[in-house]
């Protein structure tokens, strides 16, 4: 999970601990995804960093920092078919 965050710092650039949460939109996941297949990873190594993205924004739902539409639209956004 941990190699998981670096990725995701890497592509938007800055540390994971200060991306606001509320302000991230279904774009910026679809934009991570993009990057990822550039970089020529597998399906299942994307899904895998995406799955950490959507723990984060879980935890983020759960701790009441975005609000239940934004969950719902970054919750569905479907993984990378191998």
């Amino acid at each position: 999970m941990e190699s998981d965050f670096r990725t995701i710092e890497e592509i938007f650039g800055v540390p994971i601990t200060p991306i606001p949460c509320e302000r991230i939109m279904r774009e910026h996941v679809e934009y991570l995804i993009a990057r990822l297949k550039e970089r020529g990873l597998a399906p299942s190594t994307i899904n895998r960093k995406l799955n950490t993205l959507r723990q984060l924004i879980k935890f983020a739902y759960f701790e009441g920092v975005i609000d239940d539409r934004r969950y719902a639209l970054l919750r569905d956004v479907k993984g990378v078919r191998g």
